[in-house]
């Protein structure tokens, strides 16, 4: 029977867009999961779930999500 250390370990985060962020401080982040291993990345688009949360500061347009799955993939994530 294996033992729980027998199954490698994966790791995920996500990023989520549209506070007022750059793409810069975005691919910063994304540098930084790689240097801590981690192997899959989600990046989303912040959508408000009520009024008595945050504001959406930006909608993220599609390049700009593109732009960054790509800088992720180079960086060597396993799936963005």
């Amino acid at each position: 029977m294996k033992e729980l250390a027998d199954y490698p370990v994966v790791t995920k985060s996500a990023l989520m867009l549209g506070l007022g962020e750059t793409l810069e401080e975005c691919e910063e982040a994304l540098r930084d999961m790689r240097e801590y291993g981690v192997d899959f990345v989600t990046i989303g688009q912040y959508m408000r779930p009520t009024k008595q949360h945050l504001s959406i500061k930006a909608w993220v347009p599609p390049a700009d999500f593109d732009a960054l799955a790509a800088a992720a993939r180079a960086m060597g994530f396993r799936s963005v």
